[in-house]
Parts: structure tokens; sequence; C-alpha cells
């Protein structure tokens, strides 16, 4: 179990004749790449989360996801996560600000607004603030949905250090309201963010990486995957299709006696004058 391109398309006996085999052609490859593409990226965000530590290569990373869960490819991750449909975590109230450097995790939701930073200096040297914008309102012990623990041990789940760089809080009171720096923003979790109940016989770890990498596959290789099946519609619609079963009715002085080819093929064209047959069979009009 591996690759949409290898499990799924072939390339092999594709018929240059068809209008559509070059952009078929194109749209497979196009696959390959997105998925090479993607493991790539998947390694670069480990690496984020291990603070630049992270030592496996990208093919290591494939061969780790194959492991997850047996018989399952990738591309199937977030349609067995959701068809299994397992629980969040339950609520702990208790939550901790934690500095997000983990783009490629694709995390969008559980921001906070309560944490700024500085802004820009206006001419008299006074200085502005504003929300930061990397800054997440972790819920510790729910998890968050869209981290991926594909490995549990990355620096970023084990570290309790604070962030290095500098975070205010707005105090509003009426005599002297402004931002104070604060010491309260995490470089990572401090925990493996794990926001799902096992269920189904899948555990807590494989649900949360089916669902992270799940989701992001289809958000980066989906598209070239829905394209590639779009042209190969049209690949067959051309003629191009499975090649048709016995339609030998005939006899063997004549095989193709009653035999009647598909209107889609182009090599048989439609719709032609009467006349105009007759001629290109050499018989007059």
């Amino acid at each position: 179990m591996g690759r949409y391109y290898d499990d799924k398309i072939s390339t092999a006996g594709l018929d240059p004749a068809n209008p559509f085999f070059q952009a078929l052609e194109n749209a497979a490859n196009a696959v390959d790449r997105a998925e090479s593409d993607w493991y790539k990226r998947r390694r670069d965000g480990f690496d984020q989360l291990d603070f630049g530590d992270f030592n496996k290569t990208d093919g290591q990373v494939e061969r780790k996801y194959a492991e997850l869960v047996r018989g399952l490819s990738v591309y199937d991750f977030k349609s067995t996560f959701d068809s299994v449909g397992p629980s969040r975590k339950d609520e702990t109230g208790v939550f901790r600000f934690v500095r997000n450097t983990f783009d490629n995790m694709g995390i969008t939701e559980g921001y906070s607004s309560e944490r700024y930073v500085e802004g820009e200096e206006d001419d008299d040297g006074n200085v502005s603030y504003v929300v930061a914008d990397d800054v997440l309102r972790y819920h510790v012990g729910r998890g968050k949905g869209m981290v991926d623990t594909l490995y549990e041990d990355l620096s970023a789940f084990t570290t309790s250090s604070l962030s290095s760089k500098n975070f205010y809080r707005f105090i509003d009171d009426d005599e002297d309201p402004g931002h104070v720096r604060v010491f309260d923003v995490f470089r990572g979790f401090g925990e493996v963010p794990l926001a799902w109940k096992a269920k189904s016989g899948y555990s807590a770890q494989q649900l949360q990486v089916m669902n992270a990498a799940g989701t992001d596959y289809n958000n980066q290789v989906g598209p070239k995957i829905t394209a590639y099946k779009s042209t190969l519609a049209k690949y067959e619609g051309a003629g191009g299709g499975p090649i048709d079963g016995e339609f030998f009715t005939g006899t063997p002085d004549f095989p193709y006696e009653g035999f009647q080819g598909k209107n889609t093929s182009y090599n048989r064209p439609n719709n032609l004058e009467r006349d105009l047959i007759k001629e290109t069979r050499g018989i007059g009009s």
C-alpha cells in the first residue's frame, strides 16, 4: 500500500491517437509530483515540530505512514477517519499559550487574541501593539486535531521551555492602561496533543495521524487526483477506455460482420452524409 499514483494510475498502453492522451499523461505525472512534494512537506513539518533537529528522510517518513495502519494508504486516511467518526477528548479547562512555528501543519483554528507584539513606531517614538498572529490558545489535555503526531518524541511535544519572542498583554486599567510584557507563551505543547478517543480498533494515535495527515493530503494532492479523474473520463469518452470484450459475431471469412463500434471512437466518424459514405467506399453517388 502506498501512493495513489502507484496503486491507482497506469500510463502503460495509453493510445497516442486519443485527443486527450497528452493531457491524461500530464495529469498522471502531476499526481506523482504532488505526492512526492507532499511527503517532503510533511518531513519539513516534522522538522518544525522538532525545532530543526529532525533526522528522518522523506522516504523514511513515507514508510512510517505506510506502517501506521496495516492495509491503509494515506489517500484513504481521511475518508476512513470520517467513517469511524471518533469523539473528541473531554475539556479540562486548562489552557496554555503556544507559539505556532509549525506552518506545515496547516493549523487554522484555536488562535488567541489575548497576546500582542510590538508594531510600528511613530515619529514621536511611541510604539503601537498588534494582536499576535502566531499564538495558539491550547487546551491542555484535549489535544490539537491538525497536529500530526506520526512521531511522538518531537521537541514540541516534550519541551516545557518558553518562547524567546517578546509578547505582551493589555492591561485595561482606568488609571494607567497599556501593554506589559509577559512570559507565558511556550515553545511547544508540553504533551503529545492527541485529540481523539480510540474507537473501532483504532488507537488515539492512529486516528490523530489519519485526520491530520489525511486532511492535509486531500488539500494538497486531492485537487491533482480530481483533475486526473476528470481527464481520464474525457480520455475514455473519446474512445480510449478499456478495450471491449468479445465482438466476433460473423464468420471466419467476415469476422466483423454485424459489429458496431462505439460512437465515441475517434476511428469512426459520426453522422456523415449517406452520399459521402458511398464515395469514401468507392461507390458512386
